[in-house]
């Protein structure tokens, strides 16, 4: 099975997971499991009780070794700039790594390739991963990998009749661009949000839109939210649901709505003079035309979503 001195790695993970993943992808692919078990998910099992950790721990570090592995043959096949697989300690974490994975099936190269740098550098928190993935997962219309040897399923255009992926991608770029964007100073918090539960369900009386960013420019100050609706360069001027839309129904400060680029200049006239306009494209976030501030009336749906914002961001 395993040596009692080399389970002392899988004991002290999550430290030095780096060089446990190196271990058991080693093991996995000379087939000396074979020796010990009628498969290798058996002997991962084995592994997991003799270390006292959850199989599901042990398949982390595999899935996070392996994504690492593929990542340093893609950015730095020579190991210049990072550690071989063996001599990773904490950073990048394998949570982390093993979402990277996830969106990359997803996700367009360009929003890949500056995601890449910044998770083996750690410069990345598992919550944006986290939150990048859950945008981008409903693509896959609950398609998962299953098994050893089966395929991961990738997203395929033809199955995106809403538009998920313009918003999935909208999310990342926001979400990566940080308050660069915003005609704001001093920023304190910058957060992305795509809105669940209770703030959909708040879609009866006030419009919720595709995505939240919420910002707040003092430690003790008012959250500032902003309202970003997605729309596809390609849709039909005629905007039909956004033309019904006004400025003072919004219970936002600001209200955005963006595309990738081009964005059709005729549109513009479609929307509340108020609304700002965002491109994005090449990496980058254009804005377009600046939001101007909307003076909210305070009725209590309006303080409801202030509320439920505020949590949020706080969380």
């Amino acid at each position: 099975m395993i040596s009692n001195q080399k389970l002392e790695l899988f004991e002290a993970l999550p430290k030095n997971w780096g060089i446990a993943a190196s271990e058991l992808i080693r093991i996995e692919e000379s087939g000396e499991w074979k020796a010990f078990a009628t498969s290798f998910t058996s002997y991962v099992s084995g592994v997991a009780a003799r270390a006292k950790k959850t199989p599901s721990t042990l398949w982390r570090i595999i899935s996070a070794g392996r994504e690492y592995k593929a990542l340093m043959d893609r950015v730095d096949p020579n190991a210049k700039t990072f550690p071989p697989l063996e001599r990773v300690e904490g950073i990048p974490a394998p949570e982390s790594l093993e979402l990277l994975g996830k969106i990359e099936r997803v996700a367009p190269r360009e929003i890949i390739e500056r995601l890449q740098n910044r998770a083996l550098e750690g410069k990345i928190s598992r919550n944006k991963l986290r939150l990048l993935w859950q945008t981008y997962r409903p693509l896959l219309d609950g398609k998962t990998k299953r098994g050893r040897g089966v395929s991961a399923p990738k997203y395929q255009v033809r199955h995106d009749p809403e538009g998920l992926l313009d918003e999935a991608n909208m999310v990342a770029m926001l979400a990566q661009a940080g308050p660069s964007w915003l005609a704001h100073h001093g920023v304190k918090a910058y957060k992305v949000v795509k809105p669940t539960g209770s703030l959909k369900s708040l879609r009866t009386q006030q419009f919720v839109p595709d995505l939240i960013v919420m910002v707040a420019n003092s430690e003790d100050g008012d959250v500032t939210t902003h309202g970003v609706e997605v729309i596809s360069a390609e849709a039909s001027p005629e905007y039909s649901f956004l033309r019904k839309l006004r400025a003072d129904r919004c219970a936002f400060d600001y209200f955005w709505i963006a595309t990738f680029n081009p964005f059709p200049e005729m549109a513009a006239q479609f929307f509340p003079e108020a609304f700002g306009i965002l491109a994005a494209g090449s990496g980058h976030i254009k804005v377009v035309r600046e939001a101007q501030r909307i003076s909210l009336d305070k009725t209590p749906r309006e303080h409801l979503l202030k509320f439920l914002l505020r949590n949020v961001i706080r969380n």
